[in-house]
């Protein structure tokens, strides 16, 4: 969905060895967080929500990549077809190109000694006119262009590709589960969020929060979001708690004492520490304890009715 001028920019990255899409990701810190960590668990579900808005299942969202696939498959063969169109003109083209360096040294620069391929490219270009109307410089256009696109879409499906594969493994291995009710830990704590809300509009939230997620039985955090006025500017600050499974302190932090590039980092190592990837959040720690209970139990039975079999 880039404008017109955006893909001519994305064209120009892609000839340079760079990535247009991871470089535009960076403008923004959660789909920053996406890039640099996209093989895990919690990046799927970002991913998913962005192919499919709507629906929000990874089902949705890889029968949205195929759409995309395909009109990407489609206009790479249209390209294809011009350039066969054109092979006869393209021809031409190339045999102009050959020899168009020293046909300027020779019109330009007094080199007596490529006068023949000058005359050679002075009839090429009149074969160019006279039989397609075409100069050389409309033909270097009409390349450029053509194989801009390819370059273009081709990049686009290795990078769908990426995604393809990330979104498919999850579906495998979780097929019954829907993500409505799951968020990331950085959605969760709502830091950012609250920032923004009070930075943008001057309204700032005070809340506490406590914080559990699937698969993550060994303890919950608690996140206290409150107004924070610093050099006389008022914004947001979150007070983090850690709790282990028997709801017992940990480790405590909070942005006050740091910036919030290092905030956001040390939430990224709690994230990976307690595998907080599938997060919910509860209004008490007597809910996210039970959570926890809850979580220990299941795996208790599951793990009895295995060794049952």
């Amino acid at each position: 969905d880039m404008t017109k001028q955006e893909k001519t920019e994305a064209v120009r990255l892609l000839r340079a060895g760079r990535n247009p899409w991871r470089e535009r990701r960076r403008s923004n810190w959660l789909l920053e967080r996406m890039a640099d960590e996209f093989s895990r668990t919690a990046d799927v579900y970002e991913l998913i929500k962005t192919f499919s808005p709507e629906e929000k299942t990874g089902q949705a969202a890889l029968l949205a990549i195929n759409v995309i696939q395909k009109d990407l498959a489609m206009q790479k063969k249209e390209v294809r077809q011009r350039l066969r169109d054109y092979e006869p003109i393209l021809n031409l083209y190339e045999e102009a190109r050959k020899i168009e360096t020293k046909a300027y040294l020779y019109e330009f620069a007094g080199c007596t000694e490529y006068q023949e391929d000058y005359e050679a490219y002075k009839q090429i270009c009149k074969r160019l006119w006279d039989g397609y109307s075409k100069s050389i410089e409309e033909v270097a256009q009409f390349l450029d262009d053509q194989q801009g696109q390819l370059l273009y879409a081709r990049a686009q499906e290795r990078e769908l590709s990426g995604v393809y594969k990330t979104i498919k493994r999850f579906v495998e291995g979780d097929l019954n589960r829907s993500i409505g009710a799951y968020t990331s830990l950085f959605e969760a704590v709502g830091f950012s969020n609250a920032r923004n809300r009070a930075q943008l509009y001057g309204v700032f939230e005070s809340g506490i929060r406590y914080i559990a997620a699937d698969g993550a039985d060994g303890g919950y955090i608690r996140a206290v979001i409150m107004p924070e006025e610093i050099a006389g500017r008022k914004t947001e600050r979150a007070d983090i708690t850690v709790f282990d499974a028997k709801g017992q302190e940990i480790s405590t932090f909070s942005s006050k004492d740091m910036s919030v590039k290092d905030f956001n980092a040390k939430l990224n190592d709690l994230k990976a520490e307690m595998g907080l990837y599938r997060c919910h959040s509860f209004d008490t720690k007597d809910q996210a304890a039970g959570f926890i209970r809850d979580q220990k139990e299941a795996k208790l039975r599951r793990t009895r009715g295995k060794a049952g079999e």
